[in-house]
């Protein structure tokens, strides 16, 4: 499992168009380290049943409070948690938008034209200005709101229930 995830990690170092152009024959593309490590099939196939939560427990779709996001909000939790414990930043915070490319079939999946990554999944995050250090962030799953947005959908995400930030109980990061 170790050697599924460090080569995850390299995914993001030596970029590719395609996933299987790591286990090529053309010296181009082909990368023989992760080759080594690894075999494509028996990647695909770690890929293909590791679950990060028990789907029978999964709750029902017609469900007020169903969570799109239901199998990696763990790891979502414990990215936010751990981000928050590790860096305290300063006072000079900033919210923006990011666009994660991602081509898959998610009812939750965005077109922005003026992005550089046109389709993929909306993620709202708070970063610190001086250092780009990610606080807190969220993805964006689609419409939760009837009514109008007294405040805007920026302000809505900071303060969603998923972030430990509450109107209520301000932190002394603002």
């Amino acid at each position: 499992m170790r050697a599924f995830f460090m080569i995850n990690i390299m995914f993001g170092v030596k970029q590719l168009p395609r996933l299987w152009n790591y286990w090529g024959p053309d010296i181009r593309y082909g990368d023989s380290y992760i080759s080594s490590i690894m075999s494509k099939t028996r990647y695909s196939k770690i890929s293909q049943y590791l679950h990060l939560t028990d789907s029978s427990n999964a709750p029902n779709k017609n469900d007020p409070n169903y969570d799109p996001l239901y199998k990696v909000r763990t790891v979502i939790d414990l990215l936010v948690n751990n981000y928050k414990t590790i860096y305290l930043p300063g006072k000079n915070l900033s919210v923006d938008e990011a666009m994660i490319g991602f081509k898959g079939r998610v009812h939750f999946r965005q077109y922005m034209p003026a992005k550089p990554t046109k389709w993929g999944i909306k993620v709202w995050e708070v970063c610190e200005s001086e250092t780009g250090y990610c606080v807190n962030f969220d993805v964006y799953t689609g419409k939760k709101y009837n009514g109008k947005r007294p405040h805007g959908l920026g302000h809505d995400v900071v303060w969603s229930p998923y972030t430990t930030f509450s109107p209520s109980a301000p932190t002394p990061l603002f």
